[in-house]
Parts: structure tokens; C-alpha cells; sequence
């Protein structure tokens, strides 16, 4: 029995050292692939920042009171369009029934006429 437990034992010592050599290469590539994620990372931002400032200093950003402004705005000009679209279905049924008036007296007229 001495000899198998000192056997079993050298065995579990291996697996041990297997095991650890396997976590080491494991470890060695994550770390790897953060770097690598990191530095791409990294670019894009630099990369961005850099878009950021070109954009900053082509347009300019408006505040939030210029928005709620051009927002006031808007739905004041959406207002008199509504009213003015109203106004001209308005004028354009009273032209209709002008029209329609105008025929009327031409035939009156014309009944008139003929009396």
C-alpha cells in the first residue's frame, strides 16, 4: 500500500502541475485578447474624439432652451398653418356657393328675360 500511495500521489501532483501549466496558457491568452480589446478600444475612442472636435467646430450645438425655442415655435407655425388650411376650406366653399348662387341668378335672369 505504500508504494500505490506514493504513486497516487506523484500522479495527483501531475495533474496539479498539468492543471496549473493549463490555467497559466488560458490566463496568457485572456489576457491577450483584453489588451488587444483594450487597444481597439482605445483607438475608437481617440478616433472619436477626434470626429467629436471636427463636428464641434463645423456645427454648432444648440441648448436645451434654443430647442424648447425652435419646439415653441414649431407647434405655433403647425397652428397657423391648421388655421389657414380652415380659412381656405372656407373660402373655397363660399366659392363654390357663389358660384352656385351666380348660376341661379343667371337663370332667373334669363326666366326674366323671357317674360
Amino acid at each position: 500500500m505504500g508504494e500505490g500511495g506514493s504513486t497516487e500521489r506523484a500522479n495527483r501532483r501531475q495533474l496539479q502541475r498539468d492543471i496549473e501549466t493549463c490555467v497559466h496558457v488560458l490566463q496568457e491568452g485572456v489576457d491577450t485578447e483584453a489588451a488587444e480589446a483594450i487597444s481597439v478600444f482605445s483607438n475608437k475612442t481617440t478616433s472619436n474624439e477626434k470626429w467629436a472636435t471636427t463636428l464641434a467646430g463645423t456645427y454648432q450645438i444648440k441648448t436645451d432652451e434654443e430647442f424648447k425655442s425652435f419646439e415653441t415655435d414649431k407647434r405655433l407655425y403647425i397652428e397657423k398653418i391648421d388655421k389657414l388650411e380652415e380659412e381656405v376650406e372656407y373660402f373655397e366653399k363660399l366659392c363654390i356657393e357663389m358660384e352656385e348662387f351666380s348660376k341661379e341668378l343667371e337663370v332667373k335672369t334669363k326666366v326674366e328675360r323671357s317674360r
